[in-house]
């Protein structure tokens, strides 16, 4: 699959897409993910996965 086709898809559909890193960074957001979350792209790209973890439930994402 062309890299500019999967872009346009997982930015363009409905349903929220978040993509982290290995250190749980936020490099991907979509407008779903907008709508979901709250947050804009501009907002939560480059921030923790916690933006969107429930407190009580980090410690054990975390953990794996």
């Amino acid at each position: 699959m062309d890299a500019r086709f999967a872009e346009t898809l997982i930015t363009n559909m409905p349903d929220a897409v978040v993509y982290s890193d290995n250190e749980g960074m936020i490099r991907h957001w979509n407008g779903g993910a907008a709508r979901m979350f709250g947050y804009t792209a501009a907002e939560a790209i480059g921030r923790s996965l916690d933006l969107i973890i429930p407190e009580g439930l980090r410690a054990r994402h975390w953990s794996g």
